[in-house]
Formats: C-alpha cells, structure tokens, sequence
C-alpha cells in the first residue's frame, strides 16, 4: 500500500509540474502550410438623432484561406484567398444582400452582390512576424480598384466596398480575431498588455489590451482578453466640422491557440462602443455592438 501511495504522490507531483510548465508563444509557420479561417461578425449601429431612432444591422461572414507562401527573416507571407461570403444590411427598411453559395441570386439586379462575388478566389498577401503583429499587406488595394473598375462600380460603391474589405478594415478584423504574442514564456495565469490603433468606419481609435492565459493543454494555449477603446476624432467636410469621441468603449474576448503552429484556432470577440458625434450644433448619440466568432 505504501508503495502505491507513494507511486500516486510522484504521478501527482509530475501533473503539477508540468501544468505549471512554461510555454513560447510564437508563429512556427511552414512553407506550403494553408490555414482557413471562418469568420461570423455582427456588427449593430444605433443612432438617436433628434429623437429618431435609427438602428443598422449588418451581419457578415466569410470563409479566408492563408497559404504561407514565403518565409523571410523570421516574416511569414500569407497568401490571403476569399473561399465564401456572405452579407446583409438593412438600413431604415433598405435590404440589400448577397450569399457566395448561392447560385440561384440574380446578380444583375444586385449591383453589391456583383461587386462582392467578384472577391470570391481572389488573393492578396499579408505578412506576419512571430509574435503575430501585422507587417505589411499588399496587393488589397489594387485587388479593389481592379473589381471596382470591371463591374462599373468605382464611382458609386468605392467608399463602402474600401471600409468593408480595405486594409484597414481587414487589419481591424484580422487584430481583433488573434493574439499579440508576449516575448516572455507564458504559463497560466501569466498576463501582458498591448496598445495598438484600429479605425472603425474611418475613425482612428486607441486601444489597450490585456491578455491572460487562462489555460493550457497538451496541444493549446487559452487566453481571455479585456481592451478599452478611446477616440477623440474630428473632421471637416463641407465646411462642417464633425468631432467624434468616444464615451464608454469595451470588449472581451477569447482565444484558443494551436502549441506547436501559433495559430488561432477559434476565437470569440464581443464589443460595445459608445460614443457622440457632434455636427451642425447637434450631438447624436451612437452606439457600436460587434459579435465575432472565428473557428
């Protein structure tokens, strides 16, 4: 009996020793590699302008494949493809929609679902380092204009289509659905803190991260995050000058890394924005709900 008491002991001792056991969270990419990624957003606006309430829901989903295509000085260059899309917007009534798996649409009476089915297969790159912050992006904005230009569209859908799928946009969903990794070792319960700017429908917002690992496994990293948003923005248009700044902006979120690659494997990320915009005298209150699930 002493002996399998003992025995049990040790088995324990070892248990803890290696849950408390440091890990490195870094990208380890291979050439060759393809990773996918299916994003679901839902982003709400709600506006109070004078009274007049106006709420905007826009759901969006996509399916993105990364082939890492390059690998220099420690940089990985991801070939990025759209694979599937899918979107909707009804604004005060207004329903405009398109699904990439839908081969029944008609797209020629649906001048935003043309111009959207056209990014279907379409690549462009986007370099990462190991601790997974954003190099560079290339070849986005020539992919726009070239979709733009052969569907007719530059002139009328130019702006939307470069706060859907411009770089900034894609930086701001690609930072929101994946960790900043820390340059320490990481075990649970071990903390780091990031600051980075995002834009949100053009306007430039400060955030503050703070990632915890909250878990490890045998082949995983979970980590919790807490981020606050500040904007004190202003523009003038038209001879009006418009401010935006920012009341209460917060969002929680989790992430399941892969040990041995570093990549993401599913991540969920809840927002909720709210803010003032003052124009013409006028302050109109606004608020931002965002809900993504990667997996």
């Amino acid at each position: 009996m002493k002996k399998i008491s003992f025995l049990t002991i040790l088995l324990a001792v070892a248990l803890v020793c290696n849950a408390q056991k440091s890990v490195e969270l870094r990208l380890n990419l291979q050439q060759g590699q393809t990773f996918v990624q299916n994003m679901e957003m839902k982003m709400t606006m709600k506006m109070d302008i004078m009274g007049m309430k106006i709420d905007t829901d826009i759901p969006f989903s996509t399916k993105i494949s990364y082939k890492v295509v390059d690998i220099q000085n420690e940089n990985f260059v991801l070939e990025c493809t759209y694979e599937e899309m899918k979107m909707s917007m009804d604004i005060m009534g207004q329903k405009m929609s398109f699904d990439s798996s839908d081969q029944n649409q008609n797209l020629d009476e649906n001048p935003m679902g043309k111009v959207f089915s056209s990014f279907i297969g379409k690549s462009f790159t986007m370099t990462l380092d190991k601790f997974q912050n954003i190099v560079a992006i290339g070849g986005i904005d020539k992919l726009i204009a070239s979709i733009l230009e052969s569907n007719g569209q530059k002139a009328q859908m130019e702006g939307m289509v470069k706060e859907m799928f411009g770089e900034d946009k894609f930086k701001e969903n690609f930072s929101s659905s994946n960790v900043v990794f820390p340059k320490k070792k990481v075990k649970k319960g071990f903390s780091w803190k990031t600051e980075t700017s995002q834009k949100l429908q053009g306007m430039k917002m400060q955030i503050k991260n703070q990632f915890k690992v909250i878990n490890i496994t045998e082949n995983s990293v979970e980590v919790s995050s807490v981020s606050t948003y500040s904007m004190d923005f202003s523009v003038s248009q038209s001879g009006q000058d418009i401010k935006m700044k920012m009341k209460d902006g917060k969002a929680v979120g989790t992430y399941v890394i892969d040990k041995k690659t570093g990549w993401t494997v599913s991540s969920t990320s809840n927002a909720d924005m709210k803010m003032v915009m003052a124009a013409e005298g006028m302050e109109i209150p606004l608020q931002i709900i965002m809900n993504i699930v990667v997996k």
